[in-house]
């Protein structure tokens, strides 16, 4: 048989069970270790345990941004954010946390979030709707006729 690399991972439920039937079955714990690829104290550990015991799960941390999450659902429910300025608005509130765990947050969420292209894109959108109704805006004022940016007075 050959072994796989299970090294650094932790044994789950699945594992335990299959380790224990190895060692039931009468294999040592030299042959378990190289057929599981786990190091022999880990399965001496785990045959040690109680073989029903359940896996202890990691107890949930609080993060420092859940005073801000309803806040955070209802951006998201807007549209797309940037993830940059909605850290640095969270800043200004207080939010001492790290723009990573916002990003899990985000992720999390399944939030549509602009790249920096995006985001450029969107800018430029913004302004040329501003400088359309701005123009428009002073032809109106004006009471003539809005002529296009585009077009010059020469033409007739």
């Amino acid at each position: 048989m050959s072994s796989v690399d299970y090294r650094g991972i932790m044994l789950n439920s699945h594992e335990r069970f299959a380790i224990h039937l190895l060692h039931h079955r009468g294999h040592s714990i030299r042959d378990i270790s190289h057929v599981t690829g786990h190091d022999r104290t880990s399965i001496r550990h785990v045959l040690r345990d109680d073989p029903g015991a359940p896996v202890r799960k990691r107890r949930a941390r609080r993060n420092l941004l859940e005073s801000f999450r309803t806040q955070l659902v209802e951006t998201l429910n807007k549209g797309p954010v940037c993830a940059r300025a909605l850290l640095a608005d969270l800043r200004q509130q207080g939010y001492k946390g790290s723009r990573r765990t916002l990003q899990r947050f985000l992720h999390e969420q399944r939030a549509k979030v602009l790249t920096t292209r995006e985001q450029e894109h969107e800018w430029m959108r913004m302004v040329l709707q501003g400088a359309i109704e701005g123009h428009q805006a002073k032809a109106a004022f004006a009471g003539g006729t809005a002529m296009e940016p585009w077009t010059s007075s020469s033409e007739g």
